[in-house]
């Protein structure tokens, strides 16, 4: 079951009507057509794709239905509003399965067992001893050696691999300390300020997916049955809707499935949360067309950089993550190697 509120209205179906059908499909074509023109295109042409999403779309002047459909989708990607996020990371996405279609397929694999089965399997692979609830607070670097402060000791090593989230970067003392450019960018951070909420929930359709705009909740899915209820997972941007307020949570749920009841509801505060400061990656507007998703992940002396926030590819995802670790692990190496032979 597919529902859409787009243009003011609740739709099933079509996410425009009948007679905005064409619209809708010559914006999906254009954004295809982009897409699969990035290997090819000139810088000045991805600068012009650097660009708000809600400017790109300007462009092309779709009615707003159409314009509340892409801006779901975009928003579901990016975690923020478009104007705020460029449209050129959506085409990127788009570019690298062919078509716009990507915006569902890449929704459609989970872990079995849950993520945190990946990050115990990840655990279980390290060698020597995990430190938790032990916050950095300084990184200082010598010509021999690397030092980790936390709040009761220091670990020294030769090399050191910051995998922490990019918009808490800032917290730790970097000695010595980071380039004006990149100290910018860290100033800057990620746009990624979505609120995540699950909710256990009567009166929605079965694995129903919706999405819309003008509304709370953006983007929203019920992942499977819990006895007669659904376990739904939706999104809002920020400020927009109170995570804790239940009733609030049922009227946002009720825009797409009018005879919903919510039995039970949780959800994390990324952004005010310390340790992360925001959800994923998104990089501003025209961060790409200055060259900065390539300088935060530049090593920094010996402090080599990881994580799906500074991954070349998949930037945000976790098969960015996987990569950007594979990489730090085989550049740690090499590093390693040199110097032994010195």
């Amino acid at each position: 079951t597919t529902r859409w509120f787009t243009g003011g209205e609740l739709r099933t179906g079509l996410p425009v009507a009948r007679w905005d059908g064409g619209d809708l499909e010559n914006t999906l074509f254009e954004i295809t057509l982009a897409a699969r023109s990035l290997r090819s295109a000139s810088a000045d042409e991805l600068r012009a794709h650097d660009v708000p999403v809600s400017a790109w779309l300007d462009r092309l002047d779709p009615h707003p239905a159409t314009r509340d459909f892409i801006y779901a989708w975009t928003s579901l990607m990016s975690g923020a509003h478009p104007d705020d996020h460029q449209m050129l990371s959506a085409l990127g996405l788009i570019a690298h399965h062919g078509s716009a279609y990507a915006f569902y397929a890449d929704l459609k694999h989970v872990f079995a067992t849950g993520t945190a089965s990946l990050a115990e399997a990840i655990a279980a692979d390290v060698p020597g001893g995990i430190r938790l609830r032990s916050p950095v607070q300084a990184v200082r670097q010598t010509a021999q050696g690397v030092r980790v402060e936390i709040v009761s000791a220091s670990i020294a090593a030769r090399l050191c691999v910051l995998a922490v989230p990019f918009n808490v970067m800032c917290q730790i003392v970097m000695e010595p300390p980071f380039a004006p450019e990149r100290r910018q960018a860290l100033d800057q951070g990620g746009i990624c300020m979505m609120t995540k909420v699950w909710m256990l929930a009567t009166g929605v359709p079965d694995r129903m997916l919706a999405a819309g705009w003008h509304t709370p909740l953006y983007w929203l899915t019920a992942e499977r049955s819990v006895g007669d209820a659904q376990l739904v997972v939706a999104f809002a941007l920020q400020g927009s809707i109170d995570a804790a307020d239940k009733k609030a949570l049922e009227r946002a749920l009720r825009v797409y499935a009018p005879e919903a009841k919510i039995l039970a509801a949780v959800s994390h505060d990324w952004v005010n949360d310390p340790w992360a400061c925001g959800g994923w990656m998104t990089e501003p507007p025209g961060w790409t067309a200055a060259g900065i998703p390539e300088l935060i992940a530049q090593p920094h002396g010996r402090v080599l950089m990881a994580g799906s926030d500074v991954a070349p590819q998949f930037t945000g995802w976790i098969a960015g993550a996987i990569a950007s670790g594979r990489a730090a692990a085989l550049a740690a190496a090499e590093r390693l190697a040199v110097d032994g032979r010195e």
